[in-house]
């Protein structure tokens, strides 16, 4: 369901909304994965008594990890200083499709970057063999389990995807300040 309500988004927010989004995940994802590992260094491992959330403190790294990028996410998207706009020209057809596309993949980073995240793979830099099994998942989902095998292709696509529309588009995407 939140894989649908996030491609439905990139449907009202338009293909440079979408694209926002894109790029705001990224450094959201970069945010949260280092502030929490510096969190998880510095301080959980010094300081036991702020292991406030659970008596592990791995999982209290994981669950700011999580809602760290769901923070900052969310304030990029909102209020981030930056503007996209793509500047081509599309028929309605072409239009509909690339957003479809966009935030096809939009949705696939942000879910696959929480299901990392809830893994540890992002503190440990190695995504555990059997995330379904750390994260209780039900393996009769093909869309879950592609989210989580797949993190690399869900990572690099939407990038590749920017790159390719930059490309082989009749202008070059472009990125200003509001």
């Amino acid at each position: 369901m939140f894989f649908i309500v996030i491609m439905s988004y990139s449907f009202i927010v338009g293909r440079n909304g979408t694209i926002k989004i894109i790029l705001s995940t990224y450094i959201a994802m970069l945010a949260a994965n280092g502030l929490g590992n510096l969190l998880a260094k510095y301080i959980i491992v010094n300081q036991p008594i702020l292991r406030i959330l659970t008596v592990n403190p791995d999982e209290n790294v994981v669950i700011f990890k999580i809602f760290a990028f769901i923070v900052f996410l969310l304030a990029l998207v909102l209020k981030g200083g930056f503007l996209v706009d793509i500047g081509r020209v599309d028929s309605g057809l072409e239009k509909f499709a690339m957003n479809g596309v966009f935030g096809f993949l939009s949705s696939g980073l942000i879910i696959s970057t929480l299901f990392v995240f809830m893994s540890d793979a992002g503190n440990t830099g190695v995504l555990i063999i059997n995330v379904q099994e750390a994260l209780n998942i039900p393996a009769e989902s093909w869309l879950v389990k592609s989210l989580i095998n797949y993190y690399n292709f869900w990572f690099t696509a939407p990038a590749v995807a920017f790159i390719m529309t930059s490309l082989l588009g009749p202008e070059l995407p472009v990125i200003t300040e509001e």
